[in-house]
Formats: C-alpha cells, sequence, structure tokens
C-alpha cells in the first residue's frame, strides 16, 4: 500500500469504520478529499447505544492507529491522530478521574484489543476494498461502506 498523506487519510478513516460496524454501529459515509495533498478525510458514524458506550468510542478512536500500524503507515505524519489521542485520554479520564495508572492500563489493554482485530486476514481485506473505492471515488456512502465491511465480517 502507497503512504501518501491521501493514502493515510483513506486508511485512518477505513480503521474507523470498520471497527465502528464490528461494534454494530452504521455509517453515514466515509469521505477522502481527493484534491487536498494534505489527505482530509472524515468518517460520518451513526451513533448508537453500543458505539457511545465510552469502552466503544475508546475503540473506535484507536482504531485509525491500529489500521495505519497494520498497513505499514507512517504514523507519526496523521494529524488526525492527535485528535483520536485526544479522546482517548479524556474517556480514560473520565473513567478513572482520579487514578492515573488505571487509565493508561485501560487504554492499553482496549487498545491491544482493537490491535487485534486488524491482524485478522478478513479485517484487512475490508481495509483494503474500503481505501481502493475511497482512492477511486473519494467518498463511501454508508450503504456501500456496510456492505464491503459486512461482507467481510459476517
Amino acid at each position: 500500500m502507497s503512504d501518501t498523506p491521501l493514502h493515510r487519510g483513506a486508511v485512518h478513516e477505513a480503521g474507523h469504520a470498520v471497527v465502528a460496524r464490528l461494534l454494530g454501529g452504521g455509517i453515514r459515509s466515509i469521505k477522502v478529499d481527493l484534491t487536498d495533498p494534505h489527505g482530509d478525510a472524515h468518517t460520518d458514524l451513526i451513533r448508537t447505544e453500543e458505539t457511545l458506550a465510552p469502552k466503544n468510542r475508546m475503540l473506535i478512536s484507536a482504531a485509525s492507529r491500529a489500521c495505519l500500524l497494520t498497513f505499514g503507515s507512517d504514523v507519526l505524519h496523521d494529524s488526525g491522530l492527535w485528535k483520536d489521542e485526544g479522546v482517548i485520554d479524556t474517556i480514560a479520564h473520565e473513567l478513572f478521574p482520579d487514578n492515573e495508572a488505571q487509565q493508561e492500563r485501560c487504554k492499553e489493554t482496549w487498545t491491544r484489543e482493537v490491535e487485534r482485530w486488524f491482524d485478522r486476514p478478513n479485517i484487512q481485506v475490508a481495509v483494503i476494498e474500503l481505501v481502493e473505492a475511497l482512492m477511486r471515488e473519494g467518498q463511501i456512502n454508508g450503504t456501500e461502506a456496510e456492505a464491503i465491511i459486512d461482507r467481510h465480517i459476517a
């Protein structure tokens, strides 16, 4: 796989979408601005009770980094990860406000959990198909994104 900013944006968003779907969430759309050399990208998720649970919000946020690492992308140059890391830190602090050690254990445990999902070949194929569609079209509607993911996780 390529490692341009545009491609990293697609991989980053595919990670969020796949994990949200694994957790029972829906997808409205996934977009990558094909004209932006910095790889501006966004996933619009349908929030459900499951995906709004703190652990699942953390897993969805951690998915971008895990997905990028799985495909050998340069995580040091993905600015979207800063936002995701902020969300992860906020959730850990909300869950364990007075216990930094527990916050770190929580983040490590759940990050490893999501990393293991991306070790699965069927999950990798779902990501590859999402990224290919994004790089070709720039946007995937929710129905198409869900169909791609569901075909591989069913």
